[in-house]
């Protein structure tokens, strides 16, 4: 009799287990959250699904969990978008920090956004909008512009191994583009099945070390821009764009172009008594060196700035006459009203072979105690989170607080379990007194 009671009661309490943490764990009782939303077609490019944008099937979407420490972000979960555009991303925690993404391959080139953070985002939209394949194109090819004239001449072959990027040109636009290509030997690049907006013609060199310039094309936005620009194509216009010719001429050598920057506290762009270096780690990236040429002011592209103490130092140029400029705001109590616009530039002669001699960029004026220079080695202290046991359900699939019916059903289950536990624990009650 005790045998039965106990295996009685063994059986509802095993019941009980797997209705609350059996296999696949359906029930997420304690931090088991979702993100949930839809993928639409956005006709009209304004970043917004509207009455009649249809829904967009088949896309893949990432959860993605942020980290302080390598790898920093970590696949939590995927999920595609069914015949309504919808998906759901589960396994969200809470005091978490989260980056769920949209694919972006053949079928999808471009989204409304490429991903957004929970819950960091101030206005948390979880509906991505995105354009399937165009049938745009563009193509071209970048060559060595021997005599920096800004022009293809005989003899001025392509540059192979450049990377060349897309990205949309409009920056009304709300569209996210994805487009990489490669030139081969005779440096020649081209984009197919192109949705038909307007895009920037991005360009780098992975494989060239040395220093370039590039003298077409070269667009001034304002007198005091440099130039070069990434040429803008619109498939609106013209859906088939072709030879577009970007000209580099390479610029490496043994030469080396060196400088410090300085607090201009009196404002008359000379390093007086008192005025002190600036830290080379943090403002080294906001130097700037380019040349007069045939083709205009020409900034050094591809360049690597390095630091010797409060020196910044380019390597690897060519000898040359060179200018020096130092990028920065100015704001300040006494300042005068905030402009980005440059300090007078600073000329350098370097010969081949030989350091210049260290030029002084003057920063734009601060008054001792305005903003102090941020400390490299300084490491805040971490903020303490507060945990809480259950977790929310973010986006249009499930609204906060509703609970899906797995859940529905695991506390069914958890019910029946348990009373099937008092039950066999009466019955075996009620046998044992009439057995006396």
């Amino acid at each position: 009799m005790h045998k039965r009671l106990s295996l009685g009661i063994a059986a509802a309490v095993a019941v009980l287990v797997v209705a609350l943490g059996g296999a696949g764990s359906a029930v997420r009782a304690v931090g088991g959250g979702s993100i949930s939303g839809t993928v639409y077609f956005d006709t009209d490019l304004d970043g917004e699904r509207d009455r009649g944008e249809p829904p967009a099937p088949g896309r893949k979407i990432a959860l993605w969990q942020y980290s302080d420490v390598p790898p920093y972000e970590t696949l939590i979960d995927t999920d595609f978008s069914d015949t309504d555009g919808g998906y759901r991303v589960e396994g969200v925690l809470p005091d978490v920090r989260y980056w769920v993404s949209v694919h972006i391959d053949t079928e999808t080139p471009c989204s409304n956004m490429n991903g957004f953070d929970y819950p960091t985002d101030d206005r948390l939209i979880t509906d991505f909008g995105v354009l399937g394949k165009g049938t745009g194109s563009i193509s071209g090819m970048i060559v060595n512009d021997l005599n920096e004239d800004g022009v293809q001449d005989s003899g001025e072959s392509g540059l192979e191994g450049w990377v060349v990027d897309l990205s949309p040109g409009d920056y009304g636009n709300p569209m996210y583009c994805e487009f990489s290509d490669m030139t081969d030997y005779s440096g020649r690049f081209g984009f197919t099945n192109l949705p038909l907006l307007p895009f920037r013609v991005q360009y780098r060199s992975d494989n060239e070390p040395q220093p370039f310039e590039i003298t077409r094309p070269v667009e001034r936005v304002n007198d005091s821009a440099l130039g070069p620009h990434y040429p803008l194509v619109d498939l609106r216009d013209e859906p088939q764009a072709s030879n577009i010719v970007i000209a580099a001429h390479l610029i490496g050598g043994t030469s080396v172009v060196s400088g410090v920057a300085f607090r201009d506290l009196n404002l008359n762009t000379i390093r007086d008594e008192g005025e002190s270096l600036l830290n080379c780690l943090i403002y080294r990236d906001l130097v700037a060196v380019y040349r007069e040429t045939p083709a205009g002011k020409l900034m050094l592209n591809n360049t690597s700035v390095s630091c010797e103490d409060a020196e910044f130092v380019l390597s690897g140029v060519a000898s040359g006459t060179y200018s020096v400029e130092f990028y920065t705001g100015c704001i300040g109590p006494e300042a005068p009203p905030y402009s980005n616009e440059r300090p007078a530039s600073r000329e350098v002669v370097v010969a081949e072979g030989q350091r210049s001699t260290p030029v002084e960029v003057d920063m734009c004026p601060q008054a001792q105690g305005w903003y102090p220079l941020p400390d490299p080695t300084f490491t805040p202290s971490p903020t303490p989170t507060v945990t809480i046991l259950t977790a929310p359900d973010v986006g249009t699939g499930n609204e906060r607080g509703a609970r899906s019916s797995s859940q529905l059903a695991g506390m069914a289950m958890a019910l029946l379990a348990i009373g099937g536990i008092l039950g066999a624990a009466f019955v075996g009650l009620r046998r044992l007194r009439s057995a006396r």
